[in-house]
């Protein structure tokens, strides 16, 4: 048949209907490497619950109670909030990197009282960062309070990483630091205190907190953007998050793709859905309570707060 066709048309022309001829062999429809692609994106949907517990520790009845905490990070590569509900009313503040902030006023405790503030949020999760830039990447390069990316502990680690075999992209040194990270340091239980890279570097130790900031801090040494988060792991499509739960990891941004990495869990590049950020950490950023990587504050000494 090819042989009838190409005795009635020009050379040039028949050169073009082969080469049509094959790419419809091979992809009919034309559109099969594009629905590949589209078929590895997998979106998930997650409804988190939790609660606070406010109480009136005096003698005295308290009015206009100023009461905060933080809903999940609005927009990440990775993530997207729906929709957020809570039993008081509200309002919302959303800062320069999604960050944001409910502010409730809770019109009164009576002498011993106490009051239950509830708040519900549903969030899309996907497995591949979504298109589009995110986050001014410059942001999560440079060294801050915590994040020490120019110490000389942090770049003795940085060498060694370097000198691995193996390691000849931004993606493969991540990954290489990672692992690093993940399997030198000695996981020393919950500390309220962040004590950050340097400490966790030269001590080789730390908890969640620690082995995120080390990772960052090297991450930035070699001008790769990385981001520090802090928030819940689930894999449950519905679920009640308690205080206990709290966990810290880290995005960076390596051949312009975003990529997640948990060097206290040692989860690398995947598990993405499992992972909802509740704050975008600056520890440089830090002026009042607010910024740091604490859930929630109440404004009067007589009143004291508890997640449930």
């Amino acid at each position: 048949m090819y042989g009838h066709l190409w005795l009635k048309i020009g050379s040039a022309t028949a050169a073009v209907v082969t080469l049509l001829v094959i790419a419809w062999a091979l992809f009919p429809g034309g559109d099969r490497p594009e629905s590949s692609v589209a078929d590895a994106v997998k979106t998930s949907s997650v409804t988190l619950r939790y609660s606070f517990n406010l109480e009136n520790q005096s003698n005295e009845l308290i009015q206009d109670i100023a009461f905060q905490t933080f809903a999940p990070v609005e927009k990440t590569p990775f993530q997207t909030v729906e929709w957020v509900r809570s039993s008081h009313s509200h309002q919302t503040e959303v800062d320069e990197v999604g960050n944001q902030t409910l502010h409730f006023t809770i019109d009164q405790l009576p002498p011993y009282g106490q009051t239950e503030v509830s708040v519900s949020t549903k969030v899309t999760l996907r497995n591949q960062p979504k298109p589009g830039e995110t986050w001014a990447r410059n942001d999560f390069l440079k060294s801050e309070p915590l994040i020490e990316r120019d110490a000389p502990v942090v770049q003795s680690q940085v060498a060694r990483v370097s000198r691995q075999d193996g390691v000849t992209t931004a993606h493969s040194w991540m990954e290489a630091a990672h692992r690093r990270i993940a399997h030198s340091l000695d996981d020393t239980g919950y500390s309220a205190e962040d004590r950050g890279a340097v400490f966790a570097l030269e001590q080789q130790a730390g908890d969640c907190t620690e082995f995120m900031y080390a990772l960052v801090a090297m991450a930035r040494n070699q001008e790769i953007p990385a981001v520090p988060l802090a928030g819940f792991r689930t894999n449950s499509r519905s679920t009640v998050v308690q205080a206990s739960d709290y966990h810290n990891w880290l995005l960076f941004n390596a051949e312009d793709s975003w990529a997640l990495s948990d060097p206290h869990g040692d989860v690398f590049n995947t598990n993405e859905r499992d992972y909802i950020a509740f704050r975008v950490l600056q520890p440089g950023l830090r002026t009042d309570a607010r910024d740091s990587a604490e859930r929630f504050f109440v404004h009067d000494h007589r009143i004291t707060a508890s997640m449930n």
